[in-house]
């Protein structure tokens, strides 16, 4: 059976990141997004993107701050 993966081939291939695995990357960024909105400074690389002692601000309002993905497939 073939791994669900976040975007089309054809968008992956717009956006340069076919052969990616996507879905972790995006359960990746989520981890990060998660530590940005806690407050915490985010070290990090992920693909070719780095991240050093980042901090995002000011911190949502809703705690927890929910996240809802979609799609659709097969």
């Amino acid at each position: 059976m073939k791994k669900p993966g976040a975007g089309s081939p054809k968008e992956r291939a717009a956006l340069g990141t076919a052969g990616i695995d996507r879905t972790n990357r995006v359960a990746a960024m989520i981890d990060l997004c998660r530590a940005w909105w806690a407050g915490e400074s985010v070290t990090a690389e992920l693909g070719a993107w780095t991240y050093d002692a980042i901090t995002v601000g000011p911190a949502p309002t809703q705690d927890p701050l929910e996240i809802w993905l979609g799609g659709n497939g097969p």
